[in-house]
């Protein structure tokens, strides 16, 4: 009984959350994509939030905003967006030196900027979104965009 009521409340926080996060007007797709990498499942989000809120969200479902280390990668990521015509964000974030990191607080190491980025016109601190050609833009962290969240596929992992 108790796990009930708790299991209850739980999904109603998270629904509240969610609903607070959302931009009025707006709705909530979320795509179950598994597509090129089977042991990593991928969440294309249609959800507009901040890239903190948007990384509370991944959390809630036991992921966390996407990480892009490499040229492959990118392509894999790229190719689940590309006909959507609009921006993600990651989890990549600039730290107060000037460096970029991912999550997981490695350094990032592959770039993959569009002209003219990242932009040293932007105030505040500034975080990493993908648009859908590929190339990477910094924007301000509290900028409402569509996210990505990754994770392990335990379907398909052994």
């Amino acid at each position: 009984m108790c796990l009930v009521i708790s299991l209850l409340f739980l999904s109603s926080c998270i629904w509240g959350y969610l609903q607070a996060a959302v931009t009025p007007g707006t709705t909530m797709d979320v795509a179950d994509l598994t597509i090129a990498l089977p042991e990593m499942k991928y969440y294309v989000v249609q959800l507009k939030a901040t890239q903190e809120k948007a990384s509370a969200v991944c959390k809630i479902f036991g992921t966390e905003l996407v990480s892009i280390p490499d040229a492959n990668k990118n392509g894999i990521i790229t190719n689940l967006i590309l006909s959507s015509g609009e921006r993600y964000w990651t989890s990549g974030r600039k730290i107060p030196n000037g460096k970029w990191i991912w999550w997981y607080k490695l350094p990032v190491t592959y770039f993959n900027w569009d002209i003219g980025q990242p932009s040293n016109s932007e105030k505040g601190q500034l975080c990493l979104q993908l648009l859908p050609s590929g190339e990477w833009s910094a924007k301000p962290c509290d900028t409402e965009q569509y996210f990505i969240c990754e994770g392990i596929n335990v379907t398909n992992s052994s």
